[in-house]
């Protein structure tokens, strides 16, 4: 760590929020290079100069969304055959991914994974937000993607990839009732959020210790693919 990182931590009463953080990354990345998630299809709608196929030309080649793809399960996002079979089956003749970013990714794949156990969580505190559902997993099915969702996340992250493993659950987890754009910008969540930064712990209702309840069925099902434009603050979010 570099000295201004050290002289933050060391300050008194130094916390750490996350807030739906993708600690280890997140399947709506893949969803968006798909095609198929929502965010691609309203830029497709508004953008007048450029198509869906040209739009995730240019987001596949940002290493900073790159470096958000999973890292947490057995599929390798830094093969090219992995990216080969996705874009096949996405059937819409997009770029497949530079060798060379995939090679980054993978560096940091690596980085992440070997450093990780060796983290200080005791300043770190994370909040978990909940929608009905957030991308987890694809598979290639009748040479065509399948994506899977689950209501155990934030729309954006899910509570497996999102959560550190070893963050102390009991102290610094909460879960609370936002998706991923509300959980900095809700106005019920505030007082918590300064409890937590001011004391490293809220006794707000709007925070639970405990994961908000999901149905056997809701833990994994099949995603719908689905699209209405809306420009509400909660159809943007």
């Amino acid at each position: 760590k570099g000295v201004p990182i050290r002289f933050i931590e060391n300050k008194p009463n130094f916390r750490t929020l996350l807030l739906g953080t993708p600690w280890l990354g997140s399947y709506r990345i893949p969803h968006v290079l798909s095609g198929k998630d929502s965010i691609i299809k309203q830029l497709d709608l508004i953008d007048f100069a450029h198509n869906k196929r040209t739009l995730i030309n240019m987001f596949s080649k940002f290493p900073g969304l790159l470096d958000l793809l999973p890292i947490h399960d057995s599929r390798d996002f830094g093969s090219i055959k992995v990216w080969d079979d996705f874009v096949t089956a996405a059937g819409l003749e997009t770029e497949t991914i530079p060798p060379a970013l995939l090679n980054i990714f993978s560096n940091k794949k690596k980085k992440m994974k070997d450093n990780i156990d060796s983290i200080d969580y005791s300043n770190i505190v994370y909040v978990a937000g909940k929608d009905k559902e957030t991308v987890n997993d694809y598979k290639i099915k009748n040479g065509r993607l399948q994506f899977y969702s689950t209501a155990e996340g934030d729309q954006s992250v899910t509570w497996a990839s999102g959560i550190p493993a070893k963050i102390d659950r009991n102290k610094s987890l909460y879960y609370t009732n936002a998706t991923h754009g509300g959980l900095s910008k809700k106005e019920f969540l505030f007082q918590g959020i300064l409890d937590i930064l001011k004391t490293g712990s809220t006794a707000s209702h709007e925070f639970s210790r405990l994961p908000l309840p999901v149905s056997d069925g809701e833990r994994s099902f099949e995603s719908k693919e689905k699209f209405e434009f809306e420009t509400s603050e909660s159809g943007i979010e």
